[in-house]
Parts: C-alpha cells; sequence; structure tokens
C-alpha cells in the first residue's frame, strides 16, 4: 500500500499567496483604477461647480473623459526626470 504524502502549510501558503497575486494583476489589467480610492464623486463635483461654475465644472470633467485619464493619474507621473543623450546626463554634452 502506497502513501500521499500530504502537502506542507508552507507549500498551501505558496499557492495561496500565488493566486492572489494572479487575482490582483488581472484586476489592475482589466481596470487600471480598480484600486484607486481618490476618484472624483458627485460631491465634489457640486463643490467644483459652487466653486467654478457650472460649465467650467462640466468642461473640465468632460475633457479629462476625453482623454480617459483621471486626475489621480497625473499625479502618478510627478517626480524628474534624467534624459540621456548618448548615455551620458546632459550635464556631460
Amino acid at each position: 500500500m502506497r502513501f500521499i504524502k500530504p502537502a506542507s502549510y508552507a507549500d498551501d501558503s505558496r499557492r495561496r499567496h500565488t493566486k492572489i497575486r494572479i487575482g490582483l494583476l488581472s484586476r489592475l489589467k482589466k481596470q487600471s483604477d480598480y484600486y484607486n480610492f481618490q476618484q472624483r464623486t458627485v460631491g465634489g463635483f457640486f463643490r467644483d461647480a459652487k466653486k467654478h461654475g457650472l460649465r467650467p465644472t462640466i468642461s473640465e470633467r468632460l475633457e479629462w473623459g476625453r482623454m480617459r485619464m483621471s486626475p489621480t493619474d497625473i499625479q502618478d507621473v510627478t517626480g524628474t526626470y534624467m534624459y540621456l543623450v548618448s548615455g551620458a546626463p546632459s550635464e556631460t554634452n
């Protein structure tokens, strides 16, 4: 008679974490703003309309809609970039 060795806890845990990672990445591929909790709300729309006026608020929201972006996408790209020319920084060229 042959006995099957049960999987260890470490193997089970590793499998579970792999499934979680795959699920997380597949959600982000389908909808990149899935975990973005800084989304604009209806309350924010009315606050902006009161502060800036209805027409400018609607036109601004439509512009972001045409770009298919949210303002938080621009905030993600903050920072300084170093541009290289022929593999050397611009200060040495």
